[in-house]
């Protein structure tokens, strides 16, 4: 029969026999080889597509007609239908998934508004073990959807547990977060980020700039740029923060002595506004005695006037202490 149809004239009747032995599922090994080169000789991609489905619901194992009924279908600008095939194919063979990937990156360029297909990318890539690739997509497809926006954590974090601490992942997280104004996770992911890459301070400030901006007595991103400003040892903007935060009710006052008692030790020269600085600390949370130590420690100094006045208000309140 193979050779009989390659007279055009016999063509036509020919199909005719073997699509309805198709129809009634006889599936000869005949009419699987004749059938598609015929409707791809017609360029007939409907029909090829129409074969190829009926196949996947006979032969559900056989991958290769998966492939070819997805490459019909972005053929065809189904593209919908090839990235649910393309998610399919993945959870069939993972070994498949660098190929998917590049095959729907591809595809994306001609339908880059479609979810299935740009899905497919991600868990391919996530699959073939491409995590910046994953980080990629996601961004992209954030920055084209706003709506993708939960989804665009959700897959963050799904990536991150595969991969964790990623510098890439975490950071593109803690954008995301950020932008839709999770501060305190975004924060926290900007700390994590922080101890994996100390070289990514610049985009890390950047981004605690604009937590600050929002709320500008955030105790999570004033801690971390504290910790940026104290390894880079400029000492003088931690002094100016502290300054401001000793007399705030916004971070914890055993952290804010932490960090003025180790600036006592590298900041010799800054010493004396580092014991002013603690004695407005231990005043304000009322620990008299670490007060008046402080005190004595200010004596001939440029604060020990206004430590005098602390003392003296101090002084007409003492049945608050």
């Amino acid at each position: 029969m193979a050779k009989l149809f390659k007279h055009s004239h016999l063509q036509v009747n020919i199909q005719r026999i073997l699509e309805a032995a198709f129809e009634q599922n006889i599936l000869d090994s005949t009419i699987l080889d004749l059938l598609p080169r015929y409707y791809l000789s017609q360029g007939d991609t409907e029909k090829s597509i129409q074969f190829y489905e009926k196949l996947t619901q006979h032969h559900p194992s056989t991958l290769h007609y998966y492939k070819t009924l997805a490459e019909l279908y972005v053929k065809a600008r189904h593209y919908s239908k090839a990235g649910k095939i393309f998610q399919l194919l993945l959870k069939k063979s993972p070994d498949l998934a660098l190929d998917i990937a590049k095959k729907c990156e591809e595809t994306i360029k001609f339908c880059p508004m479609n979810q299935e297909i740009r899905q497919c990318i991600i868990s391919g890539y996530l699959k073939a073990c491409y995590p910046e690739r994953v980080a990629t997509h996601i961004r992209e497809r954030y920055e084209l959807d706003s709506s993708y926006s939960k989804n665009a954590i959700r897959d963050f974090k799904h990536a991150l547990q595969i991969y964790p601490k990623h510098a890439v992942l975490v950071r593109e997280l803690a954008k995301v977060l950020i932008h839709d104004q999770e501060f305190s996770e975004g924060v926290e992911h900007l700390s994590l980020l922080y101890r994996i890459q100390k070289n990514q301070s610049t985009m890390i400030q950047a981004q605690l700039q604009i937590v600050l901006k929002h709320h500008s007595q955030h105790p999570l991103a004033l801690q971390l740029v504290l910790d940026i400003k104290m390894d880079q040892k400029d000492y003088k903007a931690c002094l100016t923060m502290l300054n401001t935060l000793v007399g705030l009710e916004v971070m914890d006052h055993p952290k804010l002595e932490d960090y003025l008692l180790t600036l006592k030790k590298e900041a010799k020269d800054q010493k004396a506004q580092c014991d002013y600085l603690l004695a407005k600390l231990y005043f304000s949370y009322k620990s008299s005695q670490d007060f008046l130590t402080q005190c004595v420690l200010l004596k001939g100094t440029p604060y020990e006037k206004d430590v005098a006045l602390l003392n003296a208000s101090l002084l007409a309140k003492q049945n608050d202490f």
